[in-house]
């Protein structure tokens, strides 16, 4: 960059500064201004450049899930709000992430948190031709982040103004609100999103009836058109239900011989929270089950990690190590006894994937595949899968904001 010469007598006080703290590096103004005529230095040399390139950045891309979101909200029937509001929630089966979309379809801008921590699942059981029989009709469960997860007040950093004709989506895990033994064929899933209404318990001919009453801060969305009388803001709002299919099955349990003393078992400890991602140490528990003692062979890459947490899901795991397995590589576990391993989660899982702050629940599968027969052993052969997850909560920074984007694609 160039910058435009200083007058004379500004040059000249420089160097009587320069020359009063010791005279080094100072430059008379005369052999500046005499180079400049001599050609040494041509007279625009300090002059600024201007910026030639005034063209607007490109168009952020859009997500790949983009298009899902549009015809899931064309396909959806838009919720009763004042503020004219669309949401709903798109599942595509059961290997693929879900999509949160919110709307605004009306003609005014609306100012709303596009705070994920604020989706709510309630799921409703398959129905069950007995269940009258048992009195569980009415069995709902509530599927949302925990009560140290979810914010109690807007978040400035994650309030968008929502323009007419425009909307935010984002893909999640339903199992990072829900618990997988709640996703199965049938069930009905009614989404929410904001902070469930305020009500108070009323008796009418015997019944319990919830009545609604004034609703206070904080407030999902409001007008943000400051001409005319604004609607009234909106607390919370509902997405039509649907049902899960057929892929939310759980696959069948491999054939066992009912001779053979019973498979391990394998837990994972939730290591609680944590400040800083680099130090996420994640311990598994190996337990035997059996009435007598087993033999593993046991190194940390037969150990596979998912992880569900705030970005999305992701597999962690050691490169395998291939090297032929020695005796004392065997491990032995008492009958009904333990084998505790620690391992650091940032050493096996992709990098920054636990850098958005948030709830994460993990899993393991330990994949033992050498039997030790070469050495006379008869170690554990088979795949254990932990049945719960454990939680892991890392505390600071913001959460991941929800991609902005048109009602109507841009035309090509």
């Amino acid at each position: 960059m160039r910058f435009r010469s200083a007058p004379p007598r500004a040059l000249a006080l420089f160097a009587v500064l320069v020359t009063a703290c010791g005279g080094r590096g100072a430059v008379a103004p005369s052999s500046t201004e005499d180079a400049a005529k001599d050609g040494a230095l041509p007279e625009d040399a300090f002059e600024e450049e201007e910026e030639e390139d005034d063209a607007p950045a490109p168009p952020r891309p859009e997500p790949p899930f983009a298009g899902d979101a549009r015809r899931s909200l064309r396909a959806a029937e838009p919720p009763p709000s004042t503020l004219g509001l669309g949401f709903a929630v798109s599942q595509r089966g059961a290997d693929l992430p879900w999509l949160a979309i919110l709307a605004n379809p009306s003609e005014s801008p609306v100012q709303i948190a596009g705070d994920m921590r604020l989706l709510r699942l309630e799921i409703r059981p398959p129905q069950d031709p007995d269940a009258a029989k048992t009195k569980k009709t009415d069995e709902v469960h509530v599927c949302e982040l925990p009560a140290a997860d979810r914010p109690t007040q807007v978040d400035r950093e994650l309030l968008v103004e929502l323009e007419p004709g425009m909307l935010l989506a984002q893909q999640f895990d339903p199992r990072l609100y829900c618990d997988s033994d709640w996703l199965v064929p049938g069930a009905v899933v009614t989404p929410k999103f904001g902070w469930p209404l305020k009500t108070r318990t009323v008796w009418r001919q015997g019944k319990r009836v919830e009545k609604p009453v004034t609703q206070t801060e904080p407030f999902l969305a409001k007008s943000a058109d400051p001409a005319g009388d604004a609607p009234e803001p909106v607390k919370e709002l509902t997405g039509e239900a649907f049902t899960l299919d057929a892929s939310y099955a759980p696959p069948p349990a491999p054939p066992r011989d009912p001779d053979a003393p019973p498979p391990l078992e394998l837990e994972v400890l939730s290591p609680g929270a944590i400040t800083d991602p680099i130090q996420a140490t994640l311990t598994i528990v190996i337990k035997n089950p059996a009435p007598q003692g087993r033999h593993l062979f046991f190194r940390r890459e037969l150990v596979t990690y998912e992880v569900i947490g705030p970005q999305g899901s992701a597999t962690c795991n050691v490169y395998p190590d291939d090297r032929a397995p020695e005796r004392q590589a065997f491990d032995f576990i008492g009958a009904g006894g333990t084998m505790r391993v620690a391992s650091r989660l940032p050493e096996m899982c992709p990098p920054g994937l636990f850098e958005a702050p948030g709830l994460y629940r993990i899993h393991a599968r330990l994949d033992a595949q050498v039997s030790g027969e070469e050495h006379g052993i008869d170690a554990f052969v088979g795949v254990v899968t932990s049945r719960k997850p454990a939680l892991l909560r890392v505390r600071g920074g913001k959460p991941r904001p929800m991609w902005l984007l048109p009602i109507a694609p841009a035309e090509r």
